[in-house]
Formats: structure tokens, sequence, C-alpha cells
């Protein structure tokens, strides 16, 4: 009977390590209710409203200030549309990258993401599509080769290559700056570009 219990066990802890993994291998499309979420400098930009729903994070807009509040395992992100300032759990904070607003949504670095809230965010080259990892599965969004608007500066930057120096004016044009979303090469050719114009 003992050795009947003990089998069940063993073969009930494998099918259950099994469904984890399985589990853990499905993902869902995130719905970007018509956004497109876009490369930028090297940089995947998502909305910030779907990628909120996704990890069922409360969001809000603060009119007064400006800002979109995300809340997220218990910490709150106060981010401003064209600016580097930012707060995280009420202390001043710099970002790496702006959120903007573009077609009326407010769209959010995945650095963010990764440097506040430690969500893995993965770039899958093969299919265009940025991967995050909710509390329980991954969640998939198809991101477009360009941004969406044709030609000269961006909607929120007086000019091209003014946001890569960040809002203390640091960037040196020699230093990486790609976060897993695009080779480092690709930088190398931006920057050419951009030296050319």
């Amino acid at each position: 009977m003992s050795k009947r219990i003990v089998v069940m066990s063993v073969l009930l802890t494998i099918a259950m390590s099994f469904a984890g993994m399985v589990v853990a291998a499905d993902s869902v499309t995130i719905d970007t209710s018509g956004a497109t979420p876009f490369l930028y400098e090297g940089r995947s930009y998502i909305p910030l409203k779907s990628v909120a729903s996704f990890l069922g994070a409360p969001l809000r807009w603060d009119s007064a200030k400006n800002q979109a509040v995300i809340t997220y395992l218990g910490q709150e992100l106060a981010l401003t549309p064209n600016s580097f300032n930012a707060l995280f759990g009420g202390q001043p904070t710099v970002l790496q990258e702006a959120p903007v607003i573009t077609d009326g949504r407010v769209f959010v670095p995945t650095e963010a993401l990764r440097r506040f809230y430690n969500v893995p965010v993965e770039w899958d080259g093969a299919t265009k599509e940025v991967k995050i990892n909710g509390e329980s599965r991954w969640g998939t969004m198809k991101v477009e080769g360009r941004p969406p608007w044709h030609g000269g500066p961006p909607p929120w930057a007086p000019a091209w290559g003014k946001r890569a120096q960040g809002a203390s004016g640091n960037y040196e044009p020699g230093a990486p700056r790609h976060d897993g979303d695009v080779s480092p090469s690709q930088h190398e050719q931006d920057r050419g570009k951009q030296k050319k114009q």
C-alpha cells in the first residue's frame, strides 16, 4: 500500500512539473487596441495602457501633473510624456529614454519595465516581437520596424539625436546604448547615418 502511494506521489509530481512547463511555454498576444509598438534608436516602445492591462497593474492619468501613473508590485511609477524625469515610489529618478505620446497614446520604452519592476522582457528578432513575462504567462506584441512618423525629427524631439543625450546630457557617441532590442551593429549603422546628416 505504501509503495503504491509513493509511486502515485512521484507520478503526480512529474505530471505537475510537466504541466508547469507547458504553461510557461504558452503565451498570448497582448491587446494593443490598435496602437502599434515601434522601434526608435534601437529601443522598443510599447503602449503603456496595454502592458499595464496585461500585468494587471492599475493605470491612471494625473491631469494636474500631466503624468501617467502605473502601480505594480506595490510601487508607483509616474511618467511624464516627453520628459526624462520620473517618480518611482515617490522618489525622483531619471529615465534612459523618455516616454512619448503618439497618436494620442502613451508609449513607454521596455527598459523602464525591466529597470523599475524587474519584469522580464525579451526581443525575438525572427518574429519582430517583444515578449513580456506576466505573473502567469508570457505575452507578445508585434513591433513595427520603423516609428509611426515619416522623416525628420520625431514629434517629441526638436532634432534627431537629442534624446540620446538624456536629461543629464551625458551620452557619449561611442558608448553602447542598446538594451537587447537590436544588435550593437545596428547602432553602429544608426550612428553612421546620423554623422552623414
